[in-house]
This record gives C-alpha cells, structure tokens and sequence, in this order.
C-alpha cells in the first residue's frame, strides 16, 4: 500500500535526522568538556605576579618554577620600586641576583636581606650606570661572585619633568646619560659574555 510505504520512509527519515542531530549534540559537548577541562587546568597552574605591589600579570607556574635554578641576574636600579620587586622575584624563582644603586645603600641592604632569606645569592654594587667602565667592574665582579651571568634587567632610570625651555643642558645630558647611556654601558659590558652562552635575557 502507497501509505505503508510513506511511513516507512518517514519513519526512516525521522531516524536518521535524530542519529545526525545526537551525533552533532555528542560532538559539541564533547569539545565544550573537552575545552572547559582544558583552561580550567591552565588556570590551577597559574600564579600571578606581583611586581608593583599590584597584580599585574599571570604567569604559568609549570613554566616559570625553578626555571631559573642557578642563573644568575643583574637589575640595575634594584634598591627601589620596580627594581627591587624585580630584583626579589627573580630570586623567588630562582636566581642569584646583584643589584647596582647610586646612593641608597640601605634599601640595597635590605633587598639583598630579602634575597638571601630565599636561599639565593645577593650582592649590591654602588655604581652608576652613566659610567661605562664602572658597568664592566660590575659584570665581572658579579661573574668572580657568582660564576657567570645569565640575566640583565635594565631598570635604572630618572625623571626629570619640566617644560623645554626651563630644562638646562645639565639636566638633559643627565637624564639622556642615565636613562639611554646607561642602558647602552650594560648591553656593551655584557655582551661579550653573553655572546659565549647558549641562554641568556636581556630586559
């Protein structure tokens, strides 16, 4: 009979449309489980980190812990702000870390205090980062300390605000020798070493 077989073909229609439609439902939750797992595990591994004082950035911790076991940094401009915080994360992470300062010797104390309480190497360097044979007496003592360097931070800057024609040549020279010559009298004072080495950060 013509309507037994419209039935039968409905029927096998209606099949087959809900065989594809919980095969698609299958897939789709398969995936979304399959995703959901997968960033929630990202995010149990995930620390984020302070450097400021305030939370800044997120960091897996799989691949920043005890990565840097052994290494050894610099931070100039490590006695203050930034640069301390710097300076103290790095030796949570691992690393042994020198730090240069040009007159605040007590807070310099006091983050080589922080850093050796983690079980790490500090060493502070009065230096001034405008002079470039002063920046190579601090890569090789920091090298005789502690064996080599892996880590150069360039942190060590100034401010010097004031409308262009209030600024006097002193005090452009000062800010151009510290904030871009200064950056120059590491890289060239490292570079050498870090020239032999496999690994090696610059910031």
């Amino acid at each position: 009979e013509w309507w037994l077989v419209s039935m039968c073909c409905l029927i096998i229609r209606c099949c087959v449309f809900f065989f594809f439609f919980f095969l698609f439902l299958f897939f789709f939750f398969s995936l979304f489980f399959f995703f959901f797992f997968f960033f929630s595990s990202r995010r149990r591994h995930t620390r984020y980190i302070s450097v400021t004082g305030v939370q800044t950035c997120a960091l897996p911790i799989y691949k920043t812990a005890l990565r840097l076991e052994g290494k050894n940094a610099i931070v100039t401009g490590g006695s203050l702000g930034i640069g301390s915080s710097i300076a103290i994360k790095l030796a949570e992470f691992g690393a042994n870390v020198a730090i240069n300062y040009r007159k605040h010797k007590e807070e310099a104390d006091e983050v080589i205090k922080k850093i050796e309480s983690l079980g790490r190497k500090g060493l502070a360097v009065q230096a001034d980062i405008s002079d470039f044979d002063i920046a190579l007496k601090m890569v090789d003592q920091v090298i005789n300390e502690f064996g080599s360097l892996d880590i150069l931070v360039n942190n060590a800057g100034i401010n010097w605000d004031g409308v262009i024609w209030k600024m006097s040549e002193e005090q452009w020279d000062k800010v151009i020798n510290i904030n871009l010559k200064g950056y120059f009298n590491y890289l060239r004072a490292a570079a050498p070493v870090f020239r032999e080495q496999d690994r090696k950060s610059v910031v």
